[in-house]
Order: C-alpha cells, then structure tokens, then sequence
C-alpha cells in the first residue's frame, strides 16, 4: 500500500516538474532555470539521504 503512494507521488512530482519546465522554457527561452533547479533539488534530496541514520539490526552488522 506505501509503496502505491510513494509511486502515485513520485508521477505526480515528474508530471508537474515537466510542465513546470516547459512553462519556464516558454517564458525565458532557455533551460538554464528548471536546469538549476533540478540540480538544487538533487542536491537537497542527496543531503536527506546522507543523513539517515542506521538502527537496529542493520547498524549491528556493520
């Protein structure tokens, strides 16, 4: 069940981030802009994955 949210979320994020894109290079007439803020948005996403922390029998494995 968790992992159809997770699906139907991360469709619905592709979805607005190409329209959102298109829009952007309609108005600017460039990619430059949704460039950047897709390398913003890994970045941020790179830092929330670094910082999980291990528990439990997983972190006494290692």
């Amino acid at each position: 069940m968790v992992f159809g949210w997770v699906v139907v979320a991360h469709q619905l994020g592709a979805s607005f981030a190409a329209y959102e894109a298109g829009l952007l290079r309609d108005l600017l007439s460039s990619y430059w802009l949704p460039f950047l803020m897709a390398g913003f948005v890994c970045m941020i996403a790179a830092i929330m994955a670094v910082r999980i922390r291990r528990t439990g029998i997983a972190a006494k494995a290692l």
